[in-house]
């Protein structure tokens, strides 16, 4: 076996001997490659977000086409220091003035901003990163920080800190006497940040710095939380997932992803402790972390088993497992529903549809105006929107879509593996933010609250369960609790962000857990209730949303603090359910926020479990709804002996023109 060793390089090119991170796949293009792979000898949070963040050719340039080429442009030395934003500027790192330590140890200028605004609500980098981006062709990439020196010395007023940030220029983009000293693609040069612009909260962030994020060393469960993180961040940019299940002895194995092995060229690499999967064109991007002397850190199989109140289990053998075939309420509701929306709005999908066209129209001609990488955009009232959603709510009849994007055959197939196994399984397809409030979209207006926008996510439902499979379905539900004699009565998604609030989620929580106390299996697993509790929580979260609106107008959100509820068992132990649950939760982001991450043990799967006194395992797949169905089945294949329902739970936008295609199931 061919095997592939990386280090960490020290750029020795003149006094900027930052820190570099090399990628082991040589890349011909650096802003459009398929690889990034880095070493972490120290898993602080400052050394895993260089890793993820700096120079990583996934985020080169989200959304552009590799053959799009940069627009050609010069920068005067005006340009180069915008909005007062540094007293002083230098062309090399050596002009300024920092030790050799500072000058290794520099911080991801995006990554720390995000952070500083979530965890401290000290906003000064997203005002920086505000006016740097009113001059088209700038990038913060790092940040300096430095206590003065005698040599020196330091103005009498200010914050007692050097404080620099050092700025590339976009591929095709040259400013006056800017070079390309470390050699990575992209000009740079270095600002001072002027004093006047840090303010009172300096002092705290200085701190935090120093004493928290670059000093303190994660545990394998910090890492993997960080990793969950940020894959679920990326994810609406750059439909990225964490891979779980990596091989002990190299990534990936002979039986490992065939595309990323091809693009190592058969090789192997040793002691891939996280790897996270993007596809944000179409074409994977794998960004690989390895931490010396930690091994695969995301390994699902390893866990514990659910927490279980053993007390409360009968000394018995469990009943044979059987599906249960009977036809379901739920689903003669669902047909019986989209049978009466049909009598009411022009007896066929199309004349429904052909009432909603001007609308449509103009929400369409809205999108295709939006810059080509701009994946966020701005509503009314202080809401923010994703293109993607958009696009789903305008593109029309599913079942029109090219083969590779059709959800429904995939979804049959997957159904009928799971009932060979004589487990159920209801597929909830969680509605878009702009279909529950599409009068705050741009060219919205009231007359569309409470209305059905997007007819053929009707369709949908009827095609689907045409096919015997049950849907969950939740938008009349999300419809009736938004709005109550006029007055907003629940808010069910966040403003800024692609996900639900705790009040959306737990409408879908409850739906659920009506539901799956209706299967014939249920009395036979001798739910207990009893065990579980749970507490209000507060926590903060930067929106999703947020950074990818242009980035002039990303300071006008900063991070909010939101409601959450945490789930425990005997009021002590947060609740995380593990294998041998008899139900199984998996899918999106849906079902790892408040769950995986912000608040956790919070999420829709801890309170179906708290609801319906059975244990809940989750599988988050956070870029890949569609296809987290082959990752269920590789993980947890044995699984099904004990399962007796699989809840399949994504974002319906994801039904519509998904970048990897449904895949098909590979068969053993």
């Amino acid at each position: 076996m061919k095997k592939v060793f990386f280090v960490l390089i020290l750029c020795v090119v003149p006094i900027y001997a930052q820190t570099t991170l090399r990628d082991l796949v040589k890349n011909p293009d650096p802003f459009h490659g398929t690889l990034t792979a880095r070493v972490v000898a120290h898993p602080t949070r400052a050394a895993l977000d260089m890793a993820a963040w700096v120079n990583n050719s996934l985020l080169a340039s989200p959304g552009v086409a590799a053959e799009e080429l940069p627009r050609t442009q010069y920068l005067e030395a005006m340009d180069l220091r915008p909005g007062n934003v540094f007293s002083r500027i230098e062309d090399q790192a050596s002009g300024m003035g920092l030790s050799k330590s500072s000058l290794q140890s520099p911080l991801a200028f995006m990554a720390v901003k995000r952070a500083a605004t979530v965890e401290l609500h000290w906003d000064v980098l997203g005002k920086i990163h505000e006016r740097l981006a009113k001059i088209p062709g700038l990038r913060a990439s790092r940040l300096f920080i430095q206590p003065p020196t005698k040599q020196v010395p330091w103005k009498k007023k200010g914050p007692k800190t050097f404080f620099w940030i050092q700025v590339d220029l976009a591929p095709g983009t040259q400013g006056a006497g800017v070079r390309d000293d470390d050699q990575d693609g992209y000009p740079e040069y270095f600002g001072q940040v002027n004093s006047e612009l840090l303010g009172s909260g300096f002092a705290g962030f200085e701190n935090w710095v120093n004493q928290v994020y670059a000093a303190q060393e994660l545990n394998d469960t910090q890492i993997l939380d960080w990793a969950q993180q940020l894959a679920s961040y990326w994810y609406p940019s750059y439909n990225t997932d964490l891979v779980w299940d990596l091989p002990e002895t190299g990534f990936p194995s002979a039986k490992g992803d065939s595309l990323f092995l091809k693009m190592l060229g058969g090789q192997i690499i040793e002691d891939a402790s996280l790897v996270i999967r993007g596809n944000p064109l179409g074409i994977p991007h794998f960004t690989v972390i390895a931490i010396p002397g930690k091994g695969p850190l995301a390994q699902r199989g390893g866990g514990e088993p659910a927490v279980v109140d053993r007390a409360s289990q009968p000394e018995k053998s469990q009943p044979a497992k059987y599906a249960d075939r009977q036809l379901p309420e739920n689903y003669l509701a669902n047909m019986e529903r989209v049978g009466q929306e049909l009598q009411q709005n022009g007896e066929s999908f199309s004349a429904w549809d052909a009432s909603l066209l001007p609308q449509r129209n103009a929400w369409s001609k809205f999108q295709a105006s939006l810059p080509a990488g701009q994946m966020g955009f701005e509503g009314k009232n202080g809401w923010l929107f994703f293109r993607k959603s958009l696009g789903y709510t305008v593109g029309g009849d599913l079942s029109k879509q090219d083969s590779n994007f059709l959800p429904l055959p995939a979804l049959i197939e997957f159904k009928g593996v799971l009932e060979a196994a004589e487990v159920n399984m209801l597929f909830v397809p969680v509605p878009p933010k702009t279909e529950v409030y599409p009068e705050l979209l741009p060219q919205g207006d009231s007359s569309l609250i409470g209305k059905i926008i997007n007819p053929w996510s009707r369709k949908f439902i009827r095609d689907a369960q045409d096919e015997g499979m049950e849907v969950m379905d939740l938008l009349p539900e999300y419809i009736a609790h938004r709005r109550d004699s006029g007055k907003l009565q629940k808010i069910l998604y966040q403003k800024d962000d692609t996900h639900w609030t705790r009040e959306g989620m737990m409408i879908a929580a409850e739906q659920l857990a009506r539901r799956i106390q209706q299967y014939s299996w249920y009395a036979e697993l001798k739910p207990n209730t009893s065990r579980f509790s749970s507490r209000d929580t507060l926590f903060s979260r930067l929106g999703d949303i947020v950074e990818r609106l242009p980035a002039d107008r990303q300071a006008l959100y900063p991070a909010v603090e939101l409601n959450g509820s945490r789930v425990y068992v005997n009021d002590s132990v947060p609740y995380a359910g593990g294998k041998g649950a008899p139900i199984i939760l998996i899918g999106d982001s849906f079902t790892g926020v408040m769950e995986s991450v912000d608040c956790h043990n919070g999420g829709v799967g801890a309170h179906i479990a708290r609801l319906t006194g059975l244990d809940v395992e989750v599988i988050t797949s956070w870029g890949g709804g569609p296809n987290v169905r082959q990752k269920f089945l590789k993980a947890r294949k044995a699984q099904l002996e004990s399962a007796r329902l699989v809840i399949y739970m994504m974002t319906a936008r994801d039904l519509y023109q998904y970048p990897e295609g449904w895949e098909a199931l590979e068969t053993p």
